[in-house]
Protein backbone atom coordinates (compact mmCIF):
# COMPACT_ATOMS: atom_id res chain seq x y z
CA UNK A 1 0.00 0.00 0.00
CA UNK A 2 1.38 3.39 -0.98
CA UNK A 3 2.44 5.43 2.06
CA UNK A 4 0.99 8.96 2.23
CA UNK A 5 0.36 11.58 4.90
CA UNK A 6 -2.62 11.37 7.25
CA UNK A 7 -4.00 14.59 5.77
CA UNK A 8 -3.86 13.21 2.22
CA UNK A 9 -5.40 9.90 3.36
CA UNK A 10 -8.28 11.75 5.02
CA UNK A 11 -9.01 13.66 1.83
CA UNK A 12 -8.91 10.49 -0.29
CA UNK A 13 -11.36 8.85 2.12
CA UNK A 14 -13.79 11.66 1.30
CA UNK A 15 -13.22 11.03 -2.44
CA UNK A 16 -11.61 14.44 -2.92
CA UNK A 17 -10.56 14.88 -6.60
CA UNK A 18 -6.89 14.36 -7.45
CA UNK A 19 -4.66 16.01 -10.05
CA UNK A 20 -2.28 14.27 -12.45
CA UNK A 21 1.16 15.60 -13.34
CA UNK A 22 3.71 14.44 -15.89
CA UNK A 23 7.49 14.83 -15.66
CA UNK A 24 9.89 14.37 -18.57
CA UNK A 25 13.07 13.55 -16.70
CA UNK A 26 12.98 15.97 -13.76
CA UNK A 27 11.07 18.64 -15.67
CA UNK A 28 7.35 19.13 -15.04
CA UNK A 29 5.57 19.21 -18.40
CA UNK A 30 2.77 21.75 -18.54
CA UNK A 31 -0.23 19.97 -20.04
CA UNK A 32 -3.88 19.28 -19.46
CA UNK A 33 -4.38 15.60 -18.58
CA UNK A 34 -7.99 14.72 -19.26
CA UNK A 35 -7.93 11.16 -17.87
CA UNK A 36 -5.69 8.21 -17.19
CA UNK A 37 -5.97 4.47 -16.77
CA UNK A 38 -3.42 2.39 -14.89
CA UNK A 39 -3.04 -1.39 -14.47
CA UNK A 40 -0.54 -3.27 -12.30
CA UNK A 41 -0.32 -7.07 -12.11
CA UNK A 42 1.10 -9.25 -9.37
CA UNK A 43 1.34 -12.55 -11.25
CA UNK A 44 -1.02 -15.50 -11.42
CA UNK A 45 -4.30 -15.15 -13.30
CA UNK A 46 -6.27 -18.23 -12.20
CA UNK A 47 -3.94 -19.81 -9.65
CA UNK A 48 -2.23 -17.69 -7.02
CA UNK A 49 1.58 -17.99 -7.06
CA UNK A 50 4.86 -16.20 -6.38
CA UNK A 51 8.10 -15.90 -8.34
CA UNK A 52 6.49 -14.02 -11.22
CA UNK A 53 7.75 -11.00 -13.10
CA UNK A 54 5.04 -8.37 -12.94
CA UNK A 55 4.42 -5.26 -14.98
CA UNK A 56 2.44 -2.05 -15.13
CA UNK A 57 0.90 -0.12 -18.03
CA UNK A 58 -0.89 3.21 -18.30
CA UNK A 59 -2.84 5.20 -20.86
CA UNK A 60 -2.99 9.03 -20.73
CA UNK A 61 -5.51 11.26 -22.53
CA UNK A 62 -3.93 14.72 -23.01
CA UNK A 63 -5.42 17.84 -24.56
CA UNK A 64 -3.43 18.93 -27.61
CA UNK A 65 -0.36 17.45 -29.28
CA UNK A 66 2.12 15.87 -26.85
CA UNK A 67 5.04 14.63 -29.02
CA UNK A 68 6.32 12.30 -26.28
CA UNK A 69 6.65 8.93 -28.03
CA UNK A 70 9.85 7.16 -26.93
CA UNK A 71 10.25 9.42 -23.89
CA UNK A 72 10.46 8.15 -20.31
CA UNK A 73 7.80 9.82 -18.16
CA UNK A 74 7.07 9.99 -14.46
CA UNK A 75 3.34 10.28 -13.78
CA UNK A 76 2.34 11.59 -10.36
CA UNK A 77 -0.93 12.27 -8.59
CA UNK A 78 -1.43 15.19 -6.26
CA UNK A 79 -3.94 16.20 -3.60
CA UNK A 80 -3.95 19.28 -1.36
CA UNK A 81 -0.53 20.25 -2.69
CA UNK A 82 1.07 16.87 -1.83
CA UNK A 83 2.49 14.82 -4.73
CA UNK A 84 3.04 11.06 -4.98
CA UNK A 85 4.31 8.85 -7.84
CA UNK A 86 1.90 6.70 -9.84
CA UNK A 87 4.18 5.18 -12.49
CA UNK A 88 7.48 5.58 -14.34
CA UNK A 89 7.47 4.25 -17.88
CA UNK A 90 8.26 4.77 -21.54
CA UNK A 91 5.74 6.04 -24.07
CA UNK A 92 5.49 3.13 -26.50
CA UNK A 93 2.82 4.63 -28.77
CA UNK A 94 1.18 8.01 -29.32
CA UNK A 95 -1.92 8.86 -31.38
CA UNK A 96 -3.52 12.25 -31.99
CA UNK A 97 -7.22 12.47 -32.84
CA UNK A 98 -9.67 15.34 -32.52
CA UNK A 99 -7.34 17.53 -30.52
CA UNK A 100 -6.51 14.81 -27.98
CA UNK A 101 -3.24 12.83 -27.68
CA UNK A 102 -3.40 9.29 -26.32
CA UNK A 103 -0.16 7.98 -24.83
CA UNK A 104 0.48 4.28 -24.17
CA UNK A 105 3.06 3.70 -21.41
CA UNK A 106 4.90 0.59 -20.22
CA UNK A 107 7.30 0.16 -17.30
CA UNK A 108 10.88 -1.16 -17.50
CA UNK A 109 9.79 -4.76 -16.88
CA UNK A 110 7.52 -4.65 -19.94
CA UNK A 111 10.10 -2.81 -22.04
CA UNK A 112 13.28 -4.74 -21.27
CA UNK A 113 12.26 -7.81 -19.29
CA UNK A 114 12.18 -10.15 -22.31
CA UNK A 115 15.88 -9.64 -23.06
CA UNK A 116 18.14 -12.60 -22.17
CA UNK A 117 19.73 -12.27 -18.74
CA UNK A 118 23.54 -12.09 -18.87
CA UNK A 119 24.79 -12.28 -15.26
CA UNK A 120 27.96 -10.52 -14.23
CA UNK A 121 30.87 -12.97 -13.88
CA UNK A 122 31.21 -12.24 -10.15
CA UNK A 123 27.68 -13.59 -9.60
CA UNK A 124 28.56 -17.07 -10.86
CA UNK A 125 30.15 -17.80 -7.47
CA UNK A 126 28.79 -17.15 -3.99
CA UNK A 127 27.04 -13.78 -3.78
CA UNK A 128 24.24 -12.00 -1.96
CA UNK A 129 20.68 -11.88 -3.28
CA UNK A 130 21.07 -8.09 -3.22
CA UNK A 131 23.95 -8.24 -5.72
CA UNK A 132 21.95 -10.52 -8.03
CA UNK A 133 18.86 -8.27 -7.92
CA UNK A 134 21.00 -5.17 -8.52
CA UNK A 135 22.42 -6.90 -11.61
CA UNK A 136 18.88 -7.56 -12.91
CA UNK A 137 17.89 -3.97 -12.16
CA UNK A 138 20.87 -2.60 -14.10
CA UNK A 139 19.96 -4.75 -17.12
CA UNK A 140 16.37 -3.48 -16.90
CA UNK A 141 17.75 0.06 -16.99
CA UNK A 142 16.91 0.98 -13.41
CA UNK A 143 18.01 0.59 -9.78
CA UNK A 144 16.99 -1.66 -6.87
CA UNK A 145 14.41 -0.48 -4.33
CA UNK A 146 16.27 0.49 -1.14
CA UNK A 147 14.00 -1.45 1.26
CA UNK A 148 14.32 -4.62 -0.83
CA UNK A 149 18.09 -4.13 -1.02
CA UNK A 150 18.25 -4.20 2.79
CA UNK A 151 16.28 -7.47 2.96
CA UNK A 152 18.14 -9.12 0.08
CA UNK A 153 21.54 -8.32 1.55
CA UNK A 154 20.81 -10.79 4.35
CA UNK A 155 20.40 -13.74 1.95
CA UNK A 156 23.39 -15.57 0.48
CA UNK A 157 23.27 -17.56 -2.77
CA UNK A 158 25.88 -20.22 -2.05
CA UNK A 159 26.49 -21.05 -5.71
CA UNK A 160 25.54 -17.68 -7.16
CA UNK A 161 23.21 -17.53 -10.16
CA UNK A 162 25.13 -19.98 -12.34
CA UNK A 163 22.37 -22.61 -12.16
CA UNK A 164 19.87 -20.35 -13.95
CA UNK A 165 19.13 -21.47 -17.54
CA UNK A 166 21.43 -19.84 -20.08
CA UNK A 167 18.46 -18.51 -22.07
CA UNK A 168 16.42 -17.17 -19.14
CA UNK A 169 15.03 -13.67 -19.56
CA UNK A 170 15.83 -10.80 -17.21
CA UNK A 171 12.21 -10.78 -16.03
CA UNK A 172 12.16 -14.51 -15.29
CA UNK A 173 15.51 -14.34 -13.50
CA UNK A 174 14.27 -11.46 -11.34
CA UNK A 175 11.11 -13.48 -10.59
CA UNK A 176 13.12 -16.47 -9.33
CA UNK A 177 15.20 -14.15 -7.16
CA UNK A 178 12.08 -12.42 -5.81
CA UNK A 179 10.55 -15.79 -4.86
CA UNK A 180 13.34 -16.25 -2.29
CA UNK A 181 11.82 -13.27 -0.43
CA UNK A 182 8.34 -14.79 -0.69
CA UNK A 183 7.12 -12.53 -3.49
CA UNK A 184 7.30 -11.54 -7.15
CA UNK A 185 9.47 -9.07 -9.06
CA UNK A 186 8.00 -5.77 -10.24
CA UNK A 187 8.81 -2.14 -10.96
CA UNK A 188 7.62 0.14 -8.14
CA UNK A 189 5.82 3.44 -8.68
CA UNK A 190 9.12 5.33 -8.60
CA UNK A 191 10.56 3.15 -11.38
CA UNK A 192 12.89 0.93 -9.27
CA UNK A 193 13.03 -2.88 -9.27
CA UNK A 194 11.21 -4.21 -6.22
CA UNK A 195 9.73 -7.39 -4.77
CA UNK A 196 6.00 -7.50 -4.13
CA UNK A 197 5.49 -9.09 -0.71
CA UNK A 198 2.46 -9.60 1.50
CA UNK A 199 1.89 -6.58 3.69
CA UNK A 200 0.77 -6.77 7.29
CA UNK A 201 -1.54 -3.76 6.93
CA UNK A 202 -5.06 -4.34 5.68
CA UNK A 203 -7.20 -1.78 3.88
CA UNK A 204 -10.99 -1.66 3.78
CA UNK A 205 -13.27 -0.83 0.86
CA UNK A 206 -16.86 -1.21 -0.23
CA UNK A 207 -17.58 -3.18 -3.40
CA UNK A 208 -20.02 -1.65 -5.84
CA UNK A 209 -23.30 -3.54 -5.65
CA UNK A 210 -24.22 -5.73 -8.55
CA UNK A 211 -21.81 -7.80 -10.64
CA UNK A 212 -19.11 -8.38 -8.06
CA UNK A 213 -17.77 -11.92 -7.86
CA UNK A 214 -16.27 -13.57 -4.77
CA UNK A 215 -15.70 -17.29 -4.09
CA UNK A 216 -17.74 -18.73 -1.29
CA UNK A 217 -14.72 -20.31 0.37
CA UNK A 218 -11.47 -18.80 1.50
CA UNK A 219 -8.28 -20.00 -0.17
CA UNK A 220 -5.52 -20.82 2.30
CA UNK A 221 -1.97 -21.50 1.20
CA UNK A 222 -0.86 -24.63 3.08
CA UNK A 223 2.57 -25.24 1.59
CA UNK A 224 5.30 -24.15 -0.78
CA UNK A 225 7.57 -26.23 -3.03
CA UNK A 226 10.58 -24.77 -4.80
CA UNK A 227 11.51 -27.05 -7.71
CA UNK A 228 15.12 -26.82 -8.89
CA UNK A 229 16.36 -28.28 -12.17
CA UNK A 230 19.87 -29.76 -11.98
CA UNK A 231 21.97 -30.75 -14.97
CA UNK A 232 23.81 -34.04 -14.45
CA UNK A 233 26.07 -36.24 -16.59
CA UNK A 234 25.15 -39.91 -17.21
CA UNK A 235 26.84 -42.67 -19.20
CA UNK A 236 24.60 -43.95 -22.02
CA UNK A 237 25.57 -47.28 -23.63
CA UNK A 238 26.75 -46.64 -27.13
CA UNK A 239 26.59 -42.87 -26.74
CA UNK A 240 29.02 -42.15 -23.91
CA UNK A 241 28.56 -39.32 -21.43
CA UNK A 242 25.33 -37.36 -21.84
CA UNK A 243 24.00 -34.34 -19.95
CA UNK A 244 20.41 -34.65 -18.72
CA UNK A 245 18.13 -32.60 -16.48
CA UNK A 246 16.76 -33.84 -13.17
CA UNK A 247 14.46 -32.01 -10.76
CA UNK A 248 14.84 -31.62 -7.01
CA UNK A 249 12.01 -30.46 -4.74
CA UNK A 250 12.35 -28.42 -1.56
CA UNK A 251 9.04 -28.51 0.37
CA UNK A 252 7.86 -26.33 3.21
CA UNK A 253 4.55 -26.31 5.08
CA UNK A 254 2.04 -29.10 4.57
CA UNK A 255 0.26 -30.78 1.67
CA UNK A 256 -3.09 -29.54 0.41
CA UNK A 257 -3.18 -26.17 -1.33
CA UNK A 258 0.52 -26.06 -2.15
CA UNK A 259 2.23 -23.61 -4.47
CA UNK A 260 4.85 -25.19 -6.75
CA UNK A 261 7.40 -22.70 -8.10
CA UNK A 262 10.21 -23.39 -10.57
CA UNK A 263 13.31 -21.93 -8.93
CA UNK A 264 16.86 -22.89 -9.87
CA UNK A 265 18.28 -20.82 -6.99
CA UNK A 266 16.45 -22.80 -4.33
CA UNK A 267 17.82 -24.57 -1.28
CA UNK A 268 15.85 -25.95 1.64
CA UNK A 269 16.89 -23.03 3.86
CA UNK A 270 15.79 -20.49 1.25
CA UNK A 271 12.48 -22.32 0.78
CA UNK A 272 11.85 -22.24 4.53
CA UNK A 273 12.64 -18.51 4.58
CA UNK A 274 10.19 -17.77 1.75
CA UNK A 275 7.49 -19.91 3.36
CA UNK A 276 7.83 -17.95 6.61
CA UNK A 277 6.67 -14.84 4.74
CA UNK A 278 3.39 -16.38 3.55
CA UNK A 279 2.46 -19.32 5.77
CA UNK A 280 -0.53 -17.59 7.36
CA UNK A 281 -1.94 -16.32 4.09
CA UNK A 282 -5.69 -16.89 3.67
CA UNK A 283 -8.06 -14.95 1.46
CA UNK A 284 -11.17 -15.00 -0.70
CA UNK A 285 -10.57 -14.76 -4.42
CA UNK A 286 -12.65 -13.07 -7.09
CA UNK A 287 -13.03 -9.77 -8.93
CA UNK A 288 -14.91 -6.63 -7.98
CA UNK A 289 -15.22 -2.88 -8.52
CA UNK A 290 -14.38 -0.48 -5.70
CA UNK A 291 -14.58 3.29 -5.27
CA UNK A 292 -11.14 4.87 -5.03
CA UNK A 293 -8.28 2.41 -4.63
CA UNK A 294 -5.48 4.79 -5.58
CA UNK A 295 -3.21 3.60 -2.75
CA UNK A 296 -3.61 -0.13 -3.34
CA UNK A 297 -0.91 -2.21 -5.02
CA UNK A 298 -0.56 -5.91 -5.94
CA UNK A 299 -0.07 -8.21 -2.94
CA UNK A 300 -1.93 -5.77 -0.62
CA UNK A 301 -4.59 -7.30 1.58
CA UNK A 302 -7.98 -5.62 1.64
CA UNK A 303 -11.26 -6.27 3.44
CA UNK A 304 -14.11 -5.97 0.94
CA UNK A 305 -17.54 -5.10 2.29
CA UNK A 306 -19.95 -6.75 -0.12
CA UNK A 307 -23.36 -8.36 -0.12
CA UNK A 308 -23.37 -11.02 2.60
CA UNK A 309 -20.48 -9.74 4.70
CA UNK A 310 -16.85 -8.66 4.73
CA UNK A 311 -14.23 -10.71 2.87
CA UNK A 312 -10.44 -10.59 3.21
CA UNK A 313 -8.88 -10.57 -0.27
CA UNK A 314 -5.36 -10.36 -1.66
CA UNK A 315 -4.89 -8.10 -4.67
CA UNK A 316 -3.14 -9.77 -7.61
CA UNK A 317 -4.18 -7.16 -10.16
CA UNK A 318 -5.53 -3.63 -9.85
CA UNK A 319 -6.78 -1.28 -12.56
CA UNK A 320 -7.53 2.41 -11.91
CA UNK A 321 -9.54 4.94 -13.90
CA UNK A 322 -8.58 8.51 -12.96
CA UNK A 323 -10.40 11.59 -14.22
CA UNK A 324 -10.38 13.69 -11.08
CA UNK A 325 -12.21 10.94 -9.25
CA UNK A 326 -10.77 7.44 -8.95
CA UNK A 327 -12.49 4.13 -9.60
CA UNK A 328 -10.75 0.80 -9.04
CA UNK A 329 -11.13 -2.69 -10.46
CA UNK A 330 -9.51 -5.40 -8.34
CA UNK A 331 -8.76 -9.07 -9.03
CA UNK A 332 -7.77 -11.62 -6.41
CA UNK A 333 -6.52 -14.84 -8.04
CA UNK A 334 -6.73 -18.04 -6.06
CA UNK A 335 -7.99 -21.59 -5.99
CA UNK A 336 -10.37 -23.25 -3.57
CA UNK A 337 -9.01 -25.74 -1.04
CA UNK A 338 -9.22 -29.47 -1.89
CA UNK A 339 -9.29 -28.83 -5.61
CA UNK A 340 -12.38 -26.81 -5.51
CA UNK A 341 -15.73 -28.44 -5.10
CA UNK A 342 -17.60 -25.15 -5.54
CA UNK A 343 -20.79 -26.44 -3.93
CA UNK A 344 -19.16 -27.67 -0.81
CA UNK A 345 -17.46 -30.74 0.59
CA UNK A 346 -17.78 -33.06 3.56
CA UNK A 347 -14.74 -34.52 5.27
CA UNK A 348 -14.89 -37.10 8.05
CA UNK A 349 -11.71 -38.18 9.87
CA UNK A 350 -11.46 -40.97 12.43
CA UNK A 351 -8.25 -41.64 14.38
CA UNK A 352 -7.50 -44.15 17.15
CA UNK A 353 -4.66 -44.37 19.69
CA UNK A 354 -2.62 -46.68 17.43
CA UNK A 355 -2.23 -43.84 14.90
CA UNK A 356 -4.51 -45.51 12.39
CA UNK A 357 -6.32 -42.91 10.32
CA UNK A 358 -9.40 -43.22 8.17
CA UNK A 359 -10.52 -40.28 6.03
CA UNK A 360 -13.69 -40.08 3.96
CA UNK A 361 -14.26 -37.03 1.76
CA UNK A 362 -17.26 -36.45 -0.47
CA UNK A 363 -17.99 -33.55 -2.78
CA UNK A 364 -19.70 -32.79 -6.04
CA UNK A 365 -16.53 -34.02 -7.76
CA UNK A 366 -16.69 -37.50 -6.24
CA UNK A 367 -15.74 -39.63 -3.28
CA UNK A 368 -12.32 -40.34 -1.75
CA UNK A 369 -11.54 -42.84 1.00
CA UNK A 370 -8.10 -43.23 2.61
CA UNK A 371 -6.89 -45.54 5.38
CA UNK A 372 -3.36 -45.17 6.74
CA UNK A 373 -1.16 -46.48 9.56
CA UNK A 374 1.82 -44.92 11.22
CA UNK A 375 4.26 -47.38 9.56
CA UNK A 376 3.41 -46.18 6.06
CA UNK A 377 0.72 -48.67 4.98
CA UNK A 378 -1.89 -46.84 2.91
CA UNK A 379 -4.98 -47.87 0.97
CA UNK A 380 -7.02 -45.44 -1.08
CA UNK A 381 -10.17 -45.56 -3.19
CA UNK A 382 -11.31 -42.68 -5.38
CA UNK A 383 -14.56 -42.66 -7.31
CA UNK A 384 -15.72 -40.07 -9.86
CA UNK A 385 -18.19 -40.14 -12.71
CA UNK A 386 -15.34 -41.04 -15.07
CA UNK A 387 -13.43 -43.76 -13.25
CA UNK A 388 -12.70 -45.76 -10.09
CA UNK A 389 -9.14 -45.98 -8.82
CA UNK A 390 -7.90 -48.18 -5.96
CA UNK A 391 -4.37 -48.50 -4.61
CA UNK A 392 -2.58 -50.26 -1.76
CA UNK A 393 0.93 -49.27 -0.72
CA UNK A 394 3.44 -50.33 1.91
CA UNK A 395 6.16 -47.70 2.15
CA UNK A 396 9.34 -48.86 0.39
CA UNK A 397 8.03 -52.34 -0.47
CA UNK A 398 5.01 -52.84 -2.67
CA UNK A 399 2.34 -51.05 -4.62
CA UNK A 400 -0.71 -52.41 -6.38
CA UNK A 401 -3.17 -50.40 -8.44
CA UNK A 402 -6.55 -51.05 -9.98
CA UNK A 403 -8.19 -48.58 -12.35
CA UNK A 404 -11.52 -49.03 -14.02
CA UNK A 405 -12.67 -46.72 -16.80
CA UNK A 406 -15.37 -47.03 -19.41
CA UNK A 407 -14.00 -49.64 -21.83
CA UNK A 408 -10.73 -50.15 -19.99
CA UNK A 409 -9.37 -52.04 -16.96
CA UNK A 410 -5.71 -51.81 -15.93
CA UNK A 411 -4.15 -53.60 -12.96
CA UNK A 412 -1.11 -54.93 -11.12
CA UNK A 413 2.04 -52.89 -11.05
CA UNK A 414 4.59 -53.76 -8.37
CA UNK A 415 6.98 -51.18 -6.96
CA UNK A 416 10.02 -52.12 -4.88
CA UNK A 417 13.06 -50.39 -3.41
CA UNK A 418 16.26 -52.19 -4.36
CA UNK A 419 19.67 -50.96 -3.20
CA UNK A 420 18.26 -47.50 -2.60
CA UNK A 421 16.88 -47.16 -6.18
CA UNK A 422 13.14 -46.89 -6.87
CA UNK A 423 12.08 -49.52 -9.44
CA UNK A 424 8.76 -50.51 -11.04
CA UNK A 425 8.42 -53.98 -12.63
CA UNK A 426 5.53 -55.65 -14.47
CA UNK A 427 4.92 -59.33 -15.00
CA UNK A 428 5.61 -59.25 -18.76
CA UNK A 429 9.11 -57.82 -18.43
CA UNK A 430 8.75 -54.01 -18.24
CA UNK A 431 11.07 -52.36 -15.71
CA UNK A 432 11.26 -48.65 -14.92
CA UNK A 433 14.00 -47.31 -12.66
CA UNK A 434 15.99 -44.09 -12.34
CA UNK A 435 18.21 -44.98 -15.33
CA UNK A 436 16.11 -46.57 -18.10
CA UNK A 437 12.86 -48.04 -19.18
CA UNK A 438 13.78 -51.76 -19.81
CA UNK A 439 11.70 -54.23 -21.80
CA UNK A 440 13.05 -57.81 -21.65
CA UNK A 441 11.32 -61.08 -21.08
CA UNK A 442 12.97 -63.62 -18.84
CA UNK A 443 15.41 -65.80 -20.82
CA UNK A 444 15.46 -63.54 -23.92
CA UNK A 445 18.78 -62.21 -25.24
CA UNK A 446 17.01 -59.13 -26.73
CA UNK A 447 16.35 -56.05 -24.66
CA UNK A 448 14.87 -52.60 -25.37
CA UNK A 449 16.12 -49.60 -23.42
CA UNK A 450 14.53 -46.15 -23.47
CA UNK A 451 15.60 -42.96 -21.69
CA UNK A 452 15.64 -39.20 -22.30
CA UNK A 453 18.61 -39.55 -24.71
CA UNK A 454 16.99 -42.00 -27.13
CA UNK A 455 16.09 -45.65 -27.80
CA UNK A 456 18.50 -48.65 -27.81
CA UNK A 457 17.80 -52.25 -28.93
CA UNK A 458 20.39 -54.58 -27.33
CA UNK A 459 21.47 -58.15 -28.08
CA UNK A 460 23.42 -59.01 -24.98
CA UNK A 461 25.92 -56.16 -24.57
CA UNK A 462 25.82 -55.26 -28.29
CA UNK A 463 23.72 -52.34 -29.57
CA UNK A 464 21.78 -53.58 -32.60
CA UNK A 465 19.78 -50.38 -33.15
CA UNK A 466 20.00 -46.93 -31.62
CA UNK A 467 18.06 -43.72 -32.28
CA UNK A 468 19.28 -40.56 -30.57
CA UNK A 469 20.55 -37.06 -31.35
CA UNK A 470 23.25 -38.57 -33.56
CA UNK A 471 20.66 -40.22 -35.81
CA UNK A 472 19.75 -43.88 -36.35
CA UNK A 473 22.54 -46.51 -36.33
CA UNK A 474 21.79 -50.19 -36.94
CA UNK A 475 23.62 -53.51 -37.13
CA UNK A 476 22.72 -56.31 -39.63
CA UNK A 477 19.96 -54.26 -41.24
CA UNK A 478 17.79 -55.73 -44.04
CA UNK A 479 15.56 -53.68 -46.34
CA UNK A 480 13.04 -56.03 -47.97
CA UNK A 481 11.74 -53.83 -50.78
CA UNK A 482 13.64 -50.60 -51.48
CA UNK A 483 15.78 -48.02 -49.62
CA UNK A 484 15.34 -44.25 -50.05
CA UNK A 485 18.33 -42.05 -49.11
CA UNK A 486 17.70 -38.33 -48.81
CA UNK A 487 15.20 -36.87 -51.25
CA UNK A 488 16.42 -38.16 -54.60
CA UNK A 489 18.04 -41.64 -54.39
CA UNK A 490 16.27 -45.02 -54.25
CA UNK A 491 18.05 -48.41 -54.18
CA UNK A 492 16.19 -51.65 -55.02
CA UNK A 493 16.48 -55.01 -56.74
CA UNK A 494 16.25 -54.74 -60.55
CA UNK A 495 15.70 -57.24 -63.39
CA UNK A 496 16.50 -56.10 -66.91
CA UNK A 497 14.69 -57.06 -70.12
CA UNK A 498 16.89 -60.18 -70.50
CA UNK A 499 15.96 -61.41 -67.03
CA UNK A 500 19.32 -60.60 -65.44
CA UNK A 501 19.02 -59.63 -61.77
CA UNK A 502 20.99 -56.81 -60.18
CA UNK A 503 20.77 -53.70 -58.06
CA UNK A 504 19.67 -50.31 -59.36
CA UNK A 505 19.89 -46.74 -58.04
CA UNK A 506 17.03 -44.58 -59.30
CA UNK A 507 16.80 -40.77 -59.22
CA UNK A 508 13.51 -39.63 -57.69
Amino acid sequence: MQAISEAAAALLAKFTPVQLRVYVGDTLRAMSILSASYTATGGGSEQFTIGCSCSAQATLQIAGAADLEGKTLKVCWAINGEEYPLMVGTVTAETYTGGVSELQMADAMSQNGNDVYAPAEALLAECTLKAALEDCAAQLGTTLNADIATLAEQITLETGVGNLPSDITIAAAAGQMAALLGGSAAIDRSGALTVLRFTASVGTSDAYSGGDSLRLKAYQVTGLIFRRTNTVTVDVPGAGAQTVDSTEDFPAGTTGAQIVVENNLATQALTDNAWAQMQNLSFYSGSFEIPGGLLYEPFDQIDIRATGGTYRTLITQISLSIDGGVRGSVTSAGAPVYGGAKNGYITKRLQDMAKKVYTLQTSVEGLSSTAATQDGKISQIEQTAEHITASVAEQGKALSDLQIKAGEISATVTSIVENGVDKVTTSFGLTIDESFVHIQRSGSEMENRLDETGMYVMRGNEIMLQANKDGVIGTDMTVRNYLIIGSHARFEDYTDDDGAAGTACFYI
